[in-house]
C-alpha cells in the first residue's frame, strides 16, 4: 500500500481508541480505558508527520494550507458541540457549574482548555465527571502540537539536506526529553504531566518517528509482522484492563500503549490478521466518526449526571447515553464534518473564518462566565447555594503578617486590640469554620487567624498520607509555624481542625504503609496527642476540633431539583436535617478518638461538634432559616449573622472563647 493511501485498519485503531475511552467514561470496563487518548495522540503524530514530511521534501509544504486543513478538520464540530453544551447547560446547570462550563468552552474554542483544566481541577472545582467539556483538554494538547510541529519538521527537513541525521536527531531528542519530563512529573504527583503538552509531546513524536522507520520495516517476514501486530494489540489491551484511574499516568505507564499503537500502525507488505480484523465493519465506520463521537459522548454523560442530581448512573442510563452519543456523532460527522472538509474556500479565508467563529464562541463563553452563570434562571436561595464564588470565595477584610512574605486572614475582633489571639490551623475543614469563629470572636473579643495548609499532624516527625506521602510544603509549613508560635507568646489559643474523617484509611508513619482503618485510628490518636504536647505552652491552650457532620453525597443538586427552574430528575431527600441514613458510619469512630483525648491535659480542649450540634437521631442542616452547607462536607461562608451566631454557639466556640481570658491556659 502506497504512502498516503487510505488504510481502513487505522480507522479500526481509531475505533479501538474511542471505544476504550467511551466505556471507561461511562463506568464500564476496562478500568484503564483512558489510554485511548494516548492511542489517538500516536495516530495523529504518525498521520500529520507523514503529510508534512512528504510535502516538505517536495518543497510544496504551505503553512497556511496546513492550518486551513486543521481548521476544517477540528473547528466546525468542536464549536457545534461547545454551543450545544452551553445550550444544555443553561437548562440543567447551577450558576457556578454553568459559569465554569462556559469559561472552559471559551478556552476549548481557543485551543487552550488543557491549561484551563490544569488550573481548574482542584478540590473545590467539583468532581471531574461533572465538567461537561473536560475532555477537550486532549484537543488542546493536539492543537498546540499542530502549531509547533510543522515548524520543527520543516526546519529539520531543510537542515537534513546538509546533515542527513537531523530528522532522526529531532525525533530522538523530543521523545527522550518529553518522556523523561513526564516520568519525573508523575513521580512528583504533578498533574501538569497529564494536562500540559510538554509531557505528552513524546507520544506524538513516537508516532511521527514511525514515518522515518517504516520503509525499512515494511519488508519484514510475514511471521514477524503477525507477531508484532499481536504484540501491539496486547500492549494496548493489557494496560487498558490493568490500569485504573489512580494509576500514575502518563509516565512509564503510557509507554506500552504508545509502543503498541505504533506497532499496529506500522505498514506491512501484506495485511496481517490483526489489520484485517480492524478493517472489518463496524470498526472503520466507528473510526470515521470517532472525532465527533469523542466530542459528543462526554457532554452527554456529564449533563446526564447533573440531570440525575449527581447520583451514580445506572448501567442502563450510561448505555443509553452512549447510544445517544453515537447518533449525535453520526449526525455531526455527516452534516458538519464532511461538508466543511469538502469545502472549496481559499485557505486564507478558511483560517480567517475559523478564527472569527472560535472568537465568537469564546466571547459567548466568557460573557456567561462574567454573568456568574446567569443566576437569574432560578430562585435567589438556589443561586446563592449553587455558586462557589458566592458560597466560598468571600473576601477577607482583615489580614496580618505572621510569616515572611505571606499574610493570614483574620476574623472576629481586631487583631491589634483583641483580648485573645488565636490561630486555627488545618485544611478546608478549618477554613469552613471561619464564619462561626467570626461570630464567636466578635462577641468575646477574640481574633482568629487562619493558617490554611497541610494539617498539623503531617510533618517530618508526624504522619504521611496517600498518595504523596509527605509533600515538601507540609514539612516547611510545619517547621515555620512551630517557630512562629515559639516567637509569638501573644497567640494563646491554637485550634486544630481538619477533614479527620477521611484520614484513617490513608495515613501511615515514616517507613511504614497504611495497614487498615483500625490502625489508622490508632495512629491519628497518637499523633494528635503528640501535636498537642508540642504546641501547648505556658499561657497557651490547644483546641482539638473533631470533624463536623456531613452528608454522604452532595445535597445541593437536590435543591436544584426542588427549585423547579432547572430540568432535573425528582429528588426526595430530607434537606432539613442529616439523618442516620445520610451520615458516614465511620464518622462515629473518628469522633470516639477525639472523645478519648478529653481530660488528658489541662491545656488541651477537645470539641466534638456532633455532641453539641446533633440529637440522638440527626444533625441540623438549617439554622436561623438558612441552609448551612455548600456541598457534601463544607459549611458555606456566606451565612447571615443569625446563622453564624447560632452555629458558633452550637459548635462550642462562643463558650470556649468566653471561658478563655487570654491569660489562663486551663480551660475545661
Amino acid at each position: 500500500m502506497g504512502h498516503g493511501e487510505y488504510r481502513p485498519d487505522i480507522d479500526g485503531i481509531r475505533a479501538l481508541a474511542v471505544l476504550l475511552v467511551l466505556f471507561f467514561h461511562a463506568g464500564f470496563p476496562p478500568t484503564g480505558g483512558f489510554i485511548g487518548v494516548d492511542v489517538f495522540f500516536v495516530i495523529s503524530g504518525y498521520l500529520i508527520t507523514d503529510i508534512i514530511l512528504r510535502e516538505a521534501r517536495d518543497d510544496r509544504f504551505s503553512f497556511l494550507g496546513f492550518y486551513a486543513r486543521r481548521v476544517r478538520r477540528i473547528v466546525p464540530a468542536l464549536l457545534v458541540v461547545i454551543a450545544a453544551t452551553l445550550a444544555g447547560g443553561a437548562l440543567i446547570l447551577l450558576p457556578g457549574a454553568f459559569a465554569v462550563t462556559a469559561e472552559s468552552g471559551a478556552f476549548a474554542a481557543l485551543g487552550l482548555s488543557n491549561f484551563f483544566f490544569f488550573r481548574n481541577t482542584d478540590y473545590f472545582d467539583g468532581p471531574a465527571d461533572l465538567m461537561p467539556l473536560l475532555h477537550t483538554w486532549s484537543l488542546g494538547v493536539e492543537e498546540q502540537f499542530y502549531l509547533v510541529w510543522p515548524l520543527l519538521l520543516v526546519g529539520a527537513v531543510r537542515l537534513s539536506r546538509r546533515f542527513p541525521r537531523a530528522l532522526a536527531a529531532l525525533f530522538a531528542l523530543l521523545v527522550a526529553a518529553s518522556l523523561a519530563l513526564a516520568i519525573y512529573k508523575v513521580s512528583q504527583g504533578a498533574k501538569s504531566a497529564f494536562y500540559q503538552p510538554f509531557g505528552r509531546a513524546w507520544e506524538f513524536a513516537a508516532g511521527g518517528a514511525l514515518v522515518l522507520a517504516r520503509d525499512r520495516l515494511v519488508a519484514m517476514p510475514r511471521v514477524l509482522a503477525e507477531a508484532l501486530k499481536l504484540a501491539g494489540l496486547a500492549a494496548i489491551l493489557i494496560p487498558a484492563f490493568r490500569l485504573t484511574s489512580t494509576s500514575p499516568f502518563p509516565g512509564t505507564n503510557a509507554i506500552a500503549p504508545v509502543v503498541g499503537t505504533a506497532l499496529l500502525i506500522l505498514p506491512t507488505a501484506a495485511p496481517t490478521l490483526v489489520a484485517r480484523v480492524l478493517a472489518c465493519q463496524p470498526f472503520p465506520f466507528i473510526g470515521k466518526i470517532s472525532y465527533s463521537l469523542y466530542l459528543w459522548h462526554w457532554p452527554v454523560l456529564a449533563l446526564l449526571r447533573h440531570y440525575v442530581n449527581g447520583e451514580p448512573l445506572t448501567a442502563a442510563q450510561a448505555g443509553g447515553a452512549l447510544a445517544v452519543s453515537v447518533v449525535l456523532a453520526w449526525l455531526s460527522w455527516r452534516f458538519v464534518e464532511q461538508p466543511f472538509r469538502r469545502g472549496r474556500l481559499p485557505a486564507a479565508r478558511v483560517v480567517l473564518t475559523g478564527a472569527a467563529a472560535t472568537a465568537s464562541v469564546a466571547v459567548i463563553g466568557f460573557a456567561i462566565h462574567m454573568s456568574e452563570g446567569m443566576p437569574g434562571r432560578m430562585s435567589r436561595e438556589l443561586a446563592d447555594l449553587g455558586s462557589l464564588d458566592r458560597t466560598w470565595n468571600v473576601p477577607c477584610t482583615q489580614r496580618i503578617a505572621l510569616f515572611p512574605n505571606s499574610t493570614l486572614c483574620v476574623v472576629g475582633a481586631d487583631w491589634r486590640s483583641a483580648r485573645t489571639r488565636a490561630l486555627i490551623w488545618g485544611d478546608s475543614h478549618a477554613e469552613h469554620l471561619m464564619p462561626a469563629l467570626d461570630a464567636a470572636g466578635r462577641e468575646t473579643g477574640t481574633a482568629i487567624a487562619l493558617l490554611r495548609a497541610c494539617p498539623a499532624i503531617f510533618s517530618q516527625d508526624g504522619l504521611r498520607r496517600l498518595p504523596l506521602g509527605l509533600p515538601p510544603a507540609c514539612q516547611e509549613i510545619y517547621a515555620a509555624t512551630l517557630a512562629m508560635l515559639k516567637a509569638s507568646p501573644d497567640i494563646t489559643l491554637v485550634i486544630l481542625a481538619s477533614a479527620w474523617n477521611a484520614m484513617p484509611d490513608a495515613i501511615f508513619k515514616e517507613g511504614g504503609w497504611p495497614t487498615g482503618h483500625a490502625d489508622g485510628l490508632v495512629l491519628m490518636a497518637e499523633e494528635l496527642r503528640r501535636v498537642a504536647d508540642t504546641f501547648a505552652a505556658p499561657g497557651r491552650s490547644v483546641v482539638l476540633v473533631a470533624d463536623t457532620p456531613y452528608w454522604k453525597t452532595d445535597p445541593i443538586p437536590c435543591f436544584a431539583a426542588r427549585d423547579g427552574a432547572l430540568v432535573r430528575a425528582p429528588c426526595v431527600r430530607d434537606l432539613g436535617r442529616i439523618g442516620p441514613e445520610e451520615r458516614n458510619p465511620r464518622h462515629a469512630e473518628v469522633d470516639a478518638v477525639f472523645r478519648a483525648l478529653k481530660g488528658k491535659r489541662d491545656d488541651v480542649v477537645v470539641l466534638v461538634p456532633t455532641d453539641t450540634l446533633c440529637d440522638a437521631t440527626s444533625c441540623p442542616a438549617r439554622l436561623d432559616g438558612e441552609f448551612l452547607y455548600m456541598d457534601q462536607d463544607h459549611y458555606r461562608k456566606n451565612l447571615g449573622p443569625g446563622a453564624r451566631a447560632l452555629l458558633a454557639e452550637k459548635l462550642g466556640f462562643t463558650a470556649l472563647f468566653r471561658a478563655f481570658d487570654g491569660k489562663t491556659a486551663a480551660v475545661r
